[in-house]
């Protein structure tokens, strides 16, 4: 009969305590809850803060001509970026060899730059030298 009621005991021992222990977590959850939201609105009032301080008056105008600038920048990179799209698709739609012809061109006009500058070198050189008159 001991061991029943000890066992009866026990076991409203748990049920209070897991009550009290469910009214607890309730506790913690909606602290925890309203502490975020704390910390939310804390980084929110920063984020106004350095809004307010980075956009002054003195810098808005600033702003709009960066920003006009930019914009007209882009538009001129995106035209310039069509149109060298569309040339080197005309390329390409004259000659499947377009490119290996290209290729051969730049080559050819990169060694003719190292001759005229080897030219150059040379006509440098047999100026510095001494006028030797011939016997």
């Amino acid at each position: 009969v001991l061991e029943q009621i000890l066992g009866v005991l026990i076991k409203l021992v748990k049920d209070v305590k897991l009550r009290h222990q469910h009214k607890y977590d309730e506790l913690q959850k909606t602290w925890l809850c309203k502490r975020c939201e704390t910390m939310n609105a804390k980084l929110r009032v920063l984020e106004h803060i350095l809004l307010l301080e980075t956009y002054t008056r003195d810098t808005i105008p600033a702003l709009h001509k960066i920003r006009k600038y930019l914009v007209e920048s882009t538009e001129e990179a995106s035209l310039a970026y069509n149109k060298a799209v569309t040339r080197l698709r005309e390329y390409q739609g004259v000659d499947p060899h377009f490119d290996t012809i290209a290729r051969q061109y730049h080559d050819i006009v990169t060694k003719l730059e190292n001759m005229q500058w080897t030219i150059h070198q040379v006509e440098m050189d047999l100026k510095r030298l001494p006028d030797h008159p011939s016997s």
